[in-house]
């Protein structure tokens, strides 16, 4: 099965030369110098790869990035002269999954281009247009890096309240004759406030990070897109004012969730008062 790459560059040499080399590599190429018949070719061909240059005329490669991963998860290759870190940065937060810059090794652009086709191969036996399976390992992957960064923060929060209370705790449970797993039981209970405290403060960690997000879901619309990407690309792009409104609605969701879980406790302690 031929393998379709599509090279995108609006300085024709180069192109050309991109061409040249992957055609002797056996790979079927789409070649474009603008993004608006790049994107028509995206749409209508089944692509495995994608070499695009940042510098366009009729639209940045940043934007073209941005557009082919609304349905499209085939590695992108970022191509271009500029070197400045924040470029790199932009360019990898939208979606790509590498980035060279000019002047560069025709070899070196090869050797990117068949490793990012075997790991897409490998993860994408079936690969096409919205990849069902790779998304669903995306998901995971998210979930667990958001796990893996709060836990710490949560397991921290309530060893320290424990240090504080559970002694005092200990030595009640052992008067009144408690067994060990009677004393934890009574620790958890006793300890309910401050757990609850960690858990909410984790939940606002876990709905403010970004780099995580973007570095294992992609940051794909629809699909690994979520609220604080969100704000981040606006910001990138400079459209400020959606940018602030989902931040405050951010803000919003945090505080309500809050006002919600404090009418619990204290409904729970009017309870126990009873």
């Amino acid at each position: 099965m031929a393998t379709h790459i599509l090279v995108v560059d609006d300085e024709t040499a180069i192109a050309d030369l991109v061409e040249v080399y992957l055609k002797n590599e056996g790979f079927t190429i789409h070649k474009f110098y603008n993004a608006s018949d790049a994107l028509a070719c995206v749409r209508t061909t089944r692509l495995n790869l994608a070499v695009l240059d940042v510098m366009l005329p009729d639209m940045d490669g940043f934007t073209l990035c941005q557009r082919i991963r609304e349905d499209h998860l085939f590695p992108i290759i970022m191509l271009t002269a500029k070197v400045e870190d924040m470029d790199k940065i932009m360019g990898l937060t939208l979606g790509a999954d590498d980035y060279i810059t000019k002047p560069f090794n025709p070899l070196e652009l090869m050797a990117r281009v068949k490793t990012q086709l075997r790991r897409y191969t490998q993860l994408n036996p079936n690969s096409g247009s919205r990849e069902q399976a790779n998304n669903e390992i995306t998901i995971k992957g998210m979930v667990i890096a958001q796990t893996l960064i709060i836990t710490p923060i949560i397991c921290g929060m309530i060893y320290s309240y424990a240090r504080k209370t559970a002694p005092s705790i200990r030595v009640f449970a052992v008067t009144m004759g408690a067994d060990r797993w009677q004393t934890a039981k009574l620790t958890v209970r006793e300890m309910k406030k401050e757990i609850y405290f960690c858990m909410v403060t984790g939940f606002g960690r876990s709905i403010s990070e970004v780099g995580a997000v973007m570095l294992v879901g992609g940051n794909i619309k629809g699909r690994t897109r979520t609220m604080t990407t969100t704000i981040s690309l606006l910001k990138s792009q400079g459209i400020f004012t959606e940018g602030v409104a989902l931040g405050v609605l951010l803000l919003v969701m945090a505080f309500l969730l809050q006002w919600i879980c404090d009418i619990l406790q204290k409904e729970e302690a009017e309870d126990e008062n009873y």
